[in-house]
Formats: structure tokens, sequence, C-alpha cells
């Protein structure tokens, strides 16, 4: 089989997927797209300046966000190119770091608590920021620098290719990425092991104050599943003995996985003024 053959198979299969139709907003605009470009280079250049949109009016969306591009060589002003399920292909001034630090900030889990769960993996660097049903993570390189988010949640499959990784997302999307295959598993295992250690601590907490063990509600496509690793009984036992980290995660952890959540100010009991103002949650 050729390569223009296997490029339209493995178009026609994501696009098949039942849970991946092509069934938001922007359907008919990723449709008429990708019947022409399959696979989207992040490094082509010519590429984005046609299709591309210029915007400086862009708040990176958990629903809808699905990849977020540093551009490494400056130009025109521009520093990154989002991937939006509803919005198209954008072009912005702002860096990656920016846009990821600015959807954070509204969130009730601060990167304060990813540094505290990454401790426990002993992980300083590149870490993901997993929330809820919701995981973004970096590509490789120190978290100094400007990094590519990929959206795991999104994610339907990913490929190892010559010189780079295509990711497959689950609106039919495939882009071509630098980053190669074994480190972007790794980081995508990684993030996978953030989400799962809380969910541990959602679990933990749940029964302290007397609720139903929560339900996850992160689910990974079954072939992004295949590919991570389930490592939760590694840190079951250091869970246990870092009680500051698992208050601190006692609103988000609740809130994010149970199906009974008990009000605020049961939870504010839970957690003492000390670790709140840690600046590890936000009420």
């Amino acid at each position: 089989m050729n390569l223009e053959n296997e490029l339209e198979r493995d178009f026609k299969e994501i696009i098949d997927y039942p849970e991946t139709r092509l069934l938001t907003v922007g359907s008919q605009y990723w449709r008429n797209l990708l019947e022409n470009h399959p696979i989207i280079d992040v490094t082509d250049d010519h590429f984005f300046t046609e299709h591309g949109i210029v915007t400086d009016n862009y708040q990176v969306n958990m629903e809808t966000t699905l990849y977020i591009h540093h551009i490494t060589h400056r130009r025109d002003d521009l520093r990154s190119i989002i991937f939006d399920k509803h919005k198209g292909i954008l072009l912005c001034k702002y860096t990656t770091t920016n846009f990821v630090n600015r959807l954070i900030n509204e969130k009730i889990l601060t990167f304060v608590a990813m540094r505290a769960i990454g401790s426990l993996v002993e992980k300083k660097q590149a870490l993901p920021y997993t929330c809820g049903m919701y995981q973004l993570f970096p590509d490789s390189g120190p978290s100094k620098r400007d990094a590519s988010w990929t959206a795991g949640h999104h994610l339907a499959n990913i490929s190892d290719v010559e010189n780079g990784t295509d990711l497959f997302f689950n609106n039919g999307l495939r882009i071509r990425v630098q980053s190669k295959y074994s480190q972007f598993l790794k980081q995508l295992n990684l993030a996978h092991v953030f989400t799962d250690i809380q969910v541990s601590l959602a679990s933990k907490i749940a029964a302290e104050l007397g609720f139903e063990n929560p339900t996850p509600q992160f689910r990974y496509h079954d072939a992004i599943l295949s590919l991570v690793q389930n490592r939760r009984d590694t840190y079951v036992d250091k869970i246990d003995f870092i009680k500051e980290v698992k208050h601190l995660l006692a609103i988000y952890t609740l809130k994010g996985y149970s199906v009974e959540s008990p009000d605020d100010s049961i939870i504010k009991k839970t957690c003492s003024w000390a670790h709140t103002n840690r600046g590890i949650m936000r009420y």
C-alpha cells in the first residue's frame, strides 16, 4: 500500500469511529479542510498562511481546544498556533505559556498542586495539568521555555512516524508534530499517572467523609488507553503519607469525581487555612 492510500485509509478510519464523528459546530469546516489535507504538519508555514486566521481574542477551552503549538521561529509577531474544534486554526501573537497560564488561573486546582503531585513521581519539569475530566500536557523540554500542549482528553490515537509523531484527534484532525514518539508517549503516560493519582485521592477522601467511591469522569479513547500505563498502585502508600496534598485536593477531587458532592462548608472544614493559603486550591 502506497503512502497516499495509507493516509486515506487512516483518515477514513478515524472519521468512522462512532465516538469521533464530526458533529461539532465546526464540523463542515474540518471535513472540507481534512479531505484536502488529511495530515497537517505543524512546520508547514505555507499551509497556516493560507488557512490560519490571525486573532488576539482567544481563550483556551478544555471542551474545544485540541492542540496549542509553540512557533519556534517567531514570524510576523506570531507565537502560537491553536487548533480548536469550533473555531478552526488560529494564529496568535501570545505564547503558549500565556494561554495555559490564563486557563489554569481560572481553575479551582492550580499548578502548585501539579508540582505537589509531581513530587510523588519525582518529576519536576514538563508537568501536565490534569483536572477532573480534562488533561493538558506539554511536549518534552524544561518547563521554563514555551512548549506545545496537547489536550489528552481529545486524543483518539498517536502514531510513530519518521522524525515525529502523528496525533489523531476525536474530530478527525490529524497533526504531525516534531516530538519523537517515545518522548510524546512518555508525556502521555505521565499525564495518565497524574489523572490516576487524583482518582486515588478522590476515592480516599470520599471514603473519609462518608461518600460513595467516586466514578472517574476522565475516559481515554480505547486506542490511547492501550498505550498508557496504569500504575496507580505504585503511589497508594505514598499518598497515605502526604496528608497535606490529600486535604489540599479535597474540594477538587470530590467536586471533580464524586457523583454526590458535599457542600462547600463541609469541605472547607476538611482543609485548614494553612493549606488554603499555600495556593494549591481556590475557593
